[in-house]
Order: structure tokens, then sequence, then C-alpha cells
């Protein structure tokens, strides 16, 4: 009898670790998670301040290089950046524009992730010490076609 309850107790407790991870995952527990920014921040002095938020919030940062005159940049801000789905994703991700053109310091800060084209996207998981990059494409029918925002917001996650 008593070897049963152990097992009916690891596997409750089984259980109930797989529920909170899948929640957690899914932004549905906000506990291990403190609140960021809801504001961009922008630039090598915005890389520079949003550092401490991220480490203190344990969420993940997307980093974004984008130059003025790039119409892929103005199309991922569109139809991606905002979308009302992909705004909701990012309420919980420590959020970070660069224009590597704007400075000698903005152009260090891309020259640092290997940015050689624009956009340029990186998730930075949070308590990781090295970003993913992300495309705002996928490959549909032999041709390279404008992710949909869910799209975008699920590789975001299974890149955090």
């Amino acid at each position: 009898m008593k070897p049963l309850k152990i097992l009916a107790a690891l596997t409750f407790c089984s259980l109930l670790l797989s529920l909170n991870t899948a929640c957690t995952h899914h932004g549905f527990v906000t506990g291990s998670r403190k609140s960021v920014s809801g504001s961009w921040y922008e630039g090598a002095a915005g890389y520079d301040r949003a550092w401490p938020e991220w480490k203190e919030s344990k969420a993940p940062a997307l980093v974004y290089f984008y130059t003025d005159w790039c119409r892929y940049c103005r199309e991922f801000e569109h139809e991606l950046l905002s979308s009302s789905e992909v705004k909701d994703y990012l309420q919980n991700v420590v959020k970070i524009r660069i224009n590597p053109e704007a400075g000698n310091k903005d152009n260090e800060v891309a020259k640092m992730f290997g940015v050689t084209g624009y956009p340029s996207i990186f998730i930075i998981p949070s308590g990781a010490t090295k970003p993913k990059r992300l495309s705002q494409h996928k490959k549909m029918g032999g041709e390279w076609v404008l992710m949909s925002p869910a799209e975008f917001v699920q590789a975001c996650r299974a890149n955090e």
C-alpha cells in the first residue's frame, strides 16, 4: 500500500510540474517573470540600458536592427510589429531597436551581433549568453514570403 501512495504522489507532482512548465511557456503563469517596459529601447544607449531590465525580469529580449531606407524593415514593422498578436507577445519581452547607421556605437553593436543585412532580428533567451537569429520570412512554394503574425510569434517562442 505504501509504494502505491508514493507512486501516486510522484505522478501527481510530475503532472503539476508539467502543467506549470506548459503554462509558464505560454505566458499563463507570470510569477516567474517580472513585467517589462512597454517601450522600445532605442540605439546603442538603449541597448546598454535594457540589460538590467532583461536580467531582472527574466524575460527574453528581442533585438531588431533596421535602417530608414530598408523596405523590408518597413514591411516587418507594418505587417508584423504593428499586429495585435505580435504586440501582445512583445508585452513580455525586452525590446531593443537599433539603426546601425545612426552612429558609431550603434554600428559597433550591429557588428557584435554579426549583422550583414536588414532587418536583422535576434531573440536572447533569459539568462542566455548567445542571441538566436530569427527570420521574418518563410519559404513557400519556392519563394520567400513574410510570416503571418502567429507564425512570427511562434518562431519567437520557439527560440526563447
